[in-house]
């Protein structure tokens, strides 16, 4: 009994650490993408249903998004066998959805700068286990990220 004690209590010092590294890395900036002349331009999606945001402020920044997100990591951190991500987690994604769409381009298109082992196949698994719909593929349209999104978005 006296081991379980010290065993819990470094649990809780690395999921901390990998808050405070996911923390640091998505309050890094991403350089700006060298797009060529013929990659498809980020326009509005079609009008749908989709309440989102289709264009990223020109200096968008994804940390305080990202940040908000930290519920999710221990879902799709690489290792994990969960089978539903913690209860917190969802609501964070869907405002996500919601609010700003053009940051799931960057996370999935970088997982490694989220500072933890994302293990990208149960990131995309994340809006169906959250029953949340993510927006229309166009939206990542203009970024590095475009055709990642695109072929995993919905797959």
């Amino acid at each position: 009994m006296a081991q379980a004690q010290p065993k819990a209590a470094a649990t809780h010092i690395v999921h901390h650490l990998l808050i405070a590294a996911f923390l640091l890395a998505a309050a890094l900036p991403i350089p700006a993408a060298q797009s060529p002349a013929s990659e498809v331009p980020l326009s509005p999606a079609a009008p749908g249903p989709y309440p989102y945001s289709t264009a990223p402020s020109p200096a968008l920044d994804c940390f305080t998004y990202l940040i908000n997100l930290s519920d999710c990591l221990t879902f799709v951190e690489g290792g994990s066998n969960l089978t539903r991500p913690d209860p917190g987690c969802c609501p964070e994604l869907s405002n996500l959805v919601y609010t700003q769409p053009i940051c799931l381009c960057q996370l999935i298109g970088n997982p490694g700068r989220v500072g933890a082992s994302v293990d990208v196949s149960r990131a995309l698994k994340l809006p169906s286990a959250c029953n949340v719909t993510t927006p229309p593929v166009s939206l990542c349209a203009g970024t590095s990220n475009y055709l990642l999104f695109r072929v995993s978005s919905f797959t």
